[in-house]
Parts: C-alpha cells; sequence; structure tokens
C-alpha cells in the first residue's frame, strides 16, 4: 500500500508521490525517521513558537498518524 507523508510547517507541503511500506509498523518508522532528519537539517531554523506537523495518509486517505513538532 502508498503512504503519503504531508508537512505542514505555515506552508503545506502535500506529499505527490508517497512510498510502498510492507506494514503500518514500517509507516511508523519512516515518520519518526523523516521527523528526525528535519530536525537534524532544519531544526535549528525553527523560530521560537514555530510549529511542523506531518500527516501520515494512507491511499485512500485515511490518516493513520499526526506528529507535531514545536520549538
Amino acid at each position: 500500500m502508498r503512504y503519503f507523508f504531508h508537512i505542514h510547517d505555515g506552508v503545506s507541503k502535500p506529499d505527490q508521490i508517497g512510498m510502498e511500506c510492507a506494514s503500518e509498523c514500517d509507516v511508523w518508522a519512516h515518520a519518526l525517521v523523516a521527523c528526525g532528519e528535519f530536525l537534524t537539517d532544519q531544526g535549528a531554523l525553527m523560530a521560537i513558537g514555530s510549529e511542523l506537523r506531518m500527516n501520515v495518509v494512507d491511499e485512500n486517505d485515511r490518516e493513520l498518524y499526526a506528529l507535531t513538532l514545536r520549538a
């Protein structure tokens, strides 16, 4: 099944490509890694009080996870 990882950081950045995952466990792991990579790459640039959200949905647009990072 294909899953999409939409980002919202003041601007919506929908994931148009998504990725195939074998299980929801794999989806969760990918979401955590992606958020960790964001923090590594961009975390120092986040303004105090800002927020980043990642909404993970399946190919039927059913939301599985919503992760929120706040500075």
